[in-house]
């Protein structure tokens, strides 16, 4: 499964597993989420249910719920300041790292359940170019979350 995120910036697919990461590494360098907005399309009796009913610290459902201005940009602010840590290299394969080849498509190497991977390794070596568009996807204005 995936998480699509939408903004006037574009729109950026990434799966769960790396959503989920991309927000604890977020916090463990300071960020604080504002909380996410109802989605457009949310509709309850009035504006006031609305937004008492809002469950605001959901940002994983992918119902469309909206990340403010100034979320977006703290968010892509606290893993800018992770970018230098994050490794240079590639993940060292070894049996739970099995590749992964569509024809067409780059090689992707797939890392089995059972291995568990740092953030640091995860966003490192290859993937350093997705996560410096992803920080500027996110200082790049508002987005939701789908």
């Amino acid at each position: 499964m995936s998480v699509l995120l939408k903004g006037e910036q574009g729109e950026m697919l990434i799966n769960n597993h790396g959503w989920a990461a991309l927000l604890r590494l977020a916090w463990d360098y300071g960020w604080r989420p504002r909380g996410t907005l109802p989605p457009r399309h949310w509709v309850t009796q009035s504006l006031r249910d609305r937004a008492r009913d809002w469950p605001s610290a959901d940002y994983v459902t992918g119902r469309g719920q909206r990340v403010t201005p100034i979320d977006a940009t703290l968010l892509g602010d606290a893993l800018a300041a992770v970018f230098d840590d994050l490794s240079n290299d590639d993940v060292p394969p070894d049996d739970s790292v099995q590749p992964f080849v569509m024809p067409g498509f780059p090689g992707l190497g797939y890392v089995s359940e059972g291995r568990r991977l740092h953030s640091f390794q995860m966003f490192g070596g290859s993937n350093k170019a997705g996560y410096r568009a992803f920080v500027r996807f996110c200082r790049a204005g508002p987005f939701e979350i789908w």
